[in-house]
């Protein structure tokens, strides 16, 4: 697994590639998160909700997936965001 045991440094980096001007990298930095993105779910959340409103379908869709699987016992904050996506 890409990160695996090293969560603390590696999910900052892949919240900042999110913001990257390539939207190829944005895109895979999303889908890394679904990866590690476990146990961090205070700053991943968050940038994952912004990831939504990205110009690039990829980067939303995989945003999409990752909230589906991070944001499980985040409902009250995910659902939300989720329907209105």
């Amino acid at each position: 697994k890409v990160g695996a045991g090293h969560g603390d440094i590696v999910v900052p980096a892949l919240i900042n590639a999110l913001k990257d001007s390539d939207s190829w990298v944005r895109s895979k930095a999303a889908k890394a998160l679904y990866s590690i993105g476990l146990g961090h779910q205070d700053i991943v959340i968050p940038a994952l909700i912004n990831a939504l409103k990205d110009s690039d379908s990829w980067v939303r869709r995989g945003a999409v997936k990752v909230l589906g699987k991070v944001g499980a016992g985040h409902g009250d904050i995910v659902v939300p965001v989720l329907i209105n996506a």
